[in-house]
């Protein structure tokens, strides 16, 4: 089965010089009657692959809510795993213990220093970390180009053609 490429490529042959000819042979390669099965082709061939995009697009779907679906799933054990560890902690805590031991588990303390931000701390700027990201904004961009006529230099709005798979 001949590809897109060169079903495309045949026809514009065929358009172009009416009849293609084997220059070593003298055969004739493409005839005008040719013209129909190649349309042919081409329409099956852009149908198939419409469809092939169709299942991939499917498909795509389909693995971003099994994403969600095993992302929420892990939030939830996530939280599970901390409730536990809090109740037991606070089991130990309120008995005294501070080890547990059996062949399976350890269970034990250890000493950890956090930094606690109260709300409305007013920490000096030598400790700040500043995080800045500028974006363009295309939507806004557009419009002003547009709808404003605004030139601005290095950016233009171009007009494309996207291929709509229904």
């Amino acid at each position: 089965m001949s590809t897109l490429y060169e079903i495309d490529y045949n026809l514009y042959q065929l358009l172009e010089n009416e009849m293609v000819v084997d220059e070593e042979t003298g055969e004739i390669l493409f005839e005008e009657s040719d013209i129909d099965n190649l349309l042919l082709s081409r329409d099956q061939k852009l149908e198939n692959t419409a469809c092939y995009i169709k299942n991939l697009m499917s498909d795509i779907d389909q693995i971003k809510a099994e994403e969600k679906s095993l992302k929420e799933r892990r939030q939830t054990k996530e939280k599970k795993v901390e409730r536990l560890k809090n109740y037991l902690a606070n089991s130990m805590l309120l008995f005294g213990d501070k080890k547990f031991e059996t062949p399976r588990v350890v269970l034990s303390f250890r000493k950890s220093k956090q930094v606690e931000i109260a709300e409305g701390a007013n920490i000096p700027q030598e400790y700040m970390t500043i995080k800045v990201e500028e974006n363009p904004n295309k939507t806004k961009l557009k419009d002003a180009i547009l709808k404003q006529g605004l030139e601005i230099d290095g950016v233009k709005v171009i007009e494309k053609e996207n291929l709509q798979l229904k």
